[in-house]
C-alpha cells in the first residue's frame, strides 16, 4: 500500500513539473489546487493506516481490570513482562505485568521465563466469583496447530 502511495506521489510530481515547464502562467493556480487535494489525500491515507493498525495494538491490562465487562467475549492482545509462573495439576499460568497493571494468564503452551517480554492473544474470563469478590484471568488462545 505504501509503495502504491509513493508511486502516485511520483506520478503527480512528474505531471506537475511538466505542466510548470510547459505552462508557467498556470502553475501558481494549479499548485494551490493540488496542494489542497494532496493534503486531503494524505489525511485520508493517514486515517486509513491508523484504523488498520488498531489490530496491532495491545490492550492495557489496567483497562481490562477496571472495566472487564467492556471486553467480555472479545478476542484481545495483551503484552508485558512475565513476573511469576506456576504449573498446577490441572492448569498452567503466569502473571503478566505492563505499566498499567497485572493479570494471571492461563495457557496450555510451554510457560515463558520470568522476566521475558511476551505478547498474548486470547480472551478475558472470570475464574471465580463469590459475592462481591471475583478473580479475572486472561485465557490464551490455542496455537494455530492445535485448533
Amino acid at each position: 500500500m505504501l509503495s502504491m502511495f509513493a508511486f502516485a506521489i511520483g506520478c503527480e510530481w512528474l505531471q506537475t513539473t511538466l505542466n510548470d515547464y510547459l505552462y508557467p502562467h498556470k502553475a501558481r493556480a494549479q499548485m494551490e489546487k493540488k496542494t489542497g487535494t494532496l493534503s486531503t489525500a494524505a489525511i485520508c491515507m493517514l486515517v486509513a493506516l491508523l484504523a488498520s493498525c488498531s489490530s496491532f495494538l495491545s490492550t492495557p491490562i489496567g483497562d481490562l481490570m477496571r472495566s472487564p465487562r467492556d471486553y467480555d467475549g472479545k478476542h484481545l492482545k495483551i503484552s508485558g513482562t512475565v513476573t511469576e509462573k506456576d504449573s498446577l495439576l490441572f492448569a498452567k499460568y503466569f502473571v503478566l505485568r505492563d505499566k498499567t497493571g497485572e493479570i494471571h494468564v492461563v495457557t496450555s503452551r510451554i510457560l515463558p521465563n520470568v522476566g521475558e517480554s511476551v505478547i498474548v492473544r486470547g480472551r478475558l474470563d472470570e475464574a471465580f466469583s463469590f459475592g462481591d469478590a471475583s478473580a479475572l484471568v486472561f485465557v490464551e488462545d490455542l496455537p494455530e496447530k492445535e485448533r
